[in-house]
């Protein structure tokens, strides 16, 4: 079995069973070409002399690399008589790794503003995950749209959720609180990787309207002192 980005090398055996020095050329068909490495790709050979091909496989650690097993096929062949082949067959394994990458596509929110946290299965194979916000408070609340993902080889997505704060504030100043988004693959690996941002909530009635509403309380009350003070009055006779 090989792993894309790692190597696995063999060595074949050329012998000219013929009577006449020959030129033969070495092909390996079956995988992508840019998997395939040769020492050497054509050799010269006299009458009943043999000689060593290595032969270096190495899959590219892409998306593209698809794990499963591949038929491989090595032909040498005469270029003087090109109906002259010799073949050899063998099945190489290529396994499933994992690849994942994520960024913060909103590193502060505000107030009702979504989230968004772009993906991508950079492995060779499927990549399920699922996804839970976390704050050390307690503090918030999390609703992501699609907690649950099936990424196909390759494939990118956005991850899009709310926050909303437990308890809301009525008075004061804007918060701005911490937070991560977990994300938790659902294979025999069962990885976690969180990635943070900010939200800042915004109290329901902005801090002047408090001032603006002692403000009025106190204009009434003064109005109501003075209404108070002139009924209590004595009427000149």
């Amino acid at each position: 079995p090989i792993t894309p980005g790692a190597r696995a090398p063999a060595t074949i055996s050329i012998e000219n069973t013929g009577f006449n020095t020959e030129h033969f050329v070495i092909e390996v068909e079956g995988v992508p070409k840019e998997w395939v490495r040769l020492d050497r790709g054509d050799v010269d050979l006299l009458p009943g002399a043999q000689v060593q091909v290595g032969i270096n496989f190495k899959p590219l650690r892409r998306p593209e690399s698809t794990p499963g097993e591949y038929t491989i096929t090595v032909r040498a062949y005469s270029q003087v008589n090109p109906k002259d082949v010799a073949l050899l067959k063998t099945v190489i394994h290529i396994l499933q790794y994992n690849g994942y990458g994520m960024v913060m596509g909103t590193p502060l929110i505000v107030d009702n503003q979504p989230f968004q946290i772009y993906i991508h299965n950079q492995g060779n194979g499927p990549l399920s995950l699922n996804f839970r916000g976390f704050h050390k408070g307690k503090s918030l609340k999390f609703d992501i749209h699609t907690p649950v993902v099936t990424l196909q080889a390759g494939q990118r997505e956005t991850i899009v959720g709310n926050i909303r704060p437990v308890r809301r504030t009525w008075f004061g100043k804007p918060r701005t609180y911490n937070y991560d988004i977990i994300s938790h693959s659902q294979d025999a690996a069962g990885f976690q990787a969180p990635i943070s941002g900010e939200y800042m909530i915004s109290p329901v009635f902005a801090q002047w309207v408090l001032f603006a509403g002692i403000g009025i309380i106190l204009v009434g009350l003064v109005a109501l002192f003075y209404t108070i003070g002139t009924a209590l009055q004595p009427e000149p006779t």
